[in-house]
């Protein structure tokens, strides 16, 4: 399934927005692709991809204002990886951006160039999925320019069932128990959180 959201479109508005979600695909049996550059005021989630069985792919380049997550994506029963590309702006009261995959192939990269400031975690990625030789899939976060401004942690990641994380001692991110398969780069912009 393809969704394509053009420049110029305004899902809900500033002084009303959307009841439930912004963008929403649930339940496809098969690849998803969602690119949008919409402006988006959501009264739930953003952009919302629930149980995608096949690769998902995210690409989002308009601004988001979502009372839940700004940008969601989670699967249990995907046989493909999940790619976030973000470079749009986002205000939540949740996290600003969520994936998690327990598919088979659950690979998961994000790749942020927007500012994010969410009452949660900015970004927050994980997956228990395991190759064919039963080993865990890896998680790669990229922060690229943009300022993250979290109320909870500035980026999380896990690898593994457990979802155990160490703290690195920084106050920006908290790196993986399991650093071998999820890698955190900040390479512009910056991250901030209060937790």
């Amino acid at each position: 399934m393809t969704v394509d959201v053009k420049s110029g479109v305004t899902i809900g508005t500033a002084t009303t927005r959307m009841s439930h979600t912004g963008i929403e695909v649930v339940d496809v049996p098969g690849a998803v692709s969602v690119t949008s550059a919409a402006r988006i005021y959501a009264g739930v989630r953003g952009i919302s991809i629930g149980n995608a069985a096949g690769t998902t792919m995210v690409t989002n380049s308009g601004a988001i204002t979502a009372t839940s997550d700004g940008i969601y994506v989670r699967s249990w029963n995907s046989a493909g990886a999940i790619t976030v590309t973000n470079s749009g702006a986002i205000a939540s009261s949740a996290r600003g951006i969520y994936v998690e995959d327990g598919g088979s192939a659950g690979a998961v990269t994000i790749a942020n160039s927007g500012a994010i400031k969410t009452d949660g975690d900015g970004i927050f990625a994980g997956t228990t999925g395991k190759d064919s030789a039963g080993a865990n899939a890896g998680v790669s976060i990229t922060h690229s320019a943009g300022v993250i401004a979290a109320e909870g942690i500035g980026i999380r990641a896990y690898v593994g069932a457990a979802r155990q994380e160490t703290d690195t001692g920084h106050d920006d991110y908290v790196a993986p128990m399991n650093a071998g398969l999820a890698k955190v780069s900040v390479t512009g912009g910056s991250v901030s959180s209060t937790s």
